[in-house]
């Protein structure tokens, strides 16, 4: 079976860029996003999308996810460790 891609928030945070980079060197396509920039270092590892975007915000998310099925023919998981989030009260 062939992985689609992955869309990966949190990206530059912590060991994240670690795990980010395995997912890259095993093959596995990534739709990196973060609030802040993504490194160059990270995008050159691997077949890499930066996206610099918050997850608090409906319609990046959704941008985000046709361009990464644009670019890769699909999604295969979501992995979020974005710590920052919005929630209506």
């Amino acid at each position: 079976m062939t992985m689609k891609a992955v869309i990966l928030t949190g990206a530059v945070s912590d060991i994240i860029p670690a795990c980010t980079r395995n997912f890259l060197w095993t093959g596995i396509s990534i739709a990196a996003a973060n609030i802040i920039k993504i490194s160059a270092g990270l995008v050159a590892a691997g077949d890499c999308i930066p996206l610099s975007f918050g997850v608090y915000s409906a319609n990046a998310c959704n941008n985000t996810a046709a361009n990464t099925v644009n670019c890769f023919g699909g999604v295969g998981a979501v992995i979020n460790f974005a710590i920052i989030h919005h929630t209506k009260t």
